[in-house]
């Protein structure tokens, strides 16, 4: 995959009861139990997002855009 081939951080998330888990582990990166998240609707994405993606994404060395996506989800 191009993207982690330029150390780009990759997350799988489902929503829905057809959630095909095997694909959603090979899509992100590992390890899974913190890259890959299921849901049952998408009213919890923003949840995921501000907590745990943003979390992630704020972690790593930041340029303009993810500080960008830091700083609004941080403030929601």
């Amino acid at each position: 995959m191009q993207a982690r081939n330029e150390s780009i951080t990759v997350f799988g998330v489902g929503v829905g009861s057809g959630i095909n888990e095997d694909e959603l582990k090979e899509i992100a990166n590992d390890p899974d139990s913190t890259h890959v998240f299921k849901l049952q609707r998408f009213d919890e994405l923003l949840s995921v997002l501000k907590q745990s993606l943003t979390e992630k994404a704020c972690d790593v060395s930041v340029e303009i855009p993810v500080k960008l996506f830091c700083e609004y989800f941080s403030s929601l």
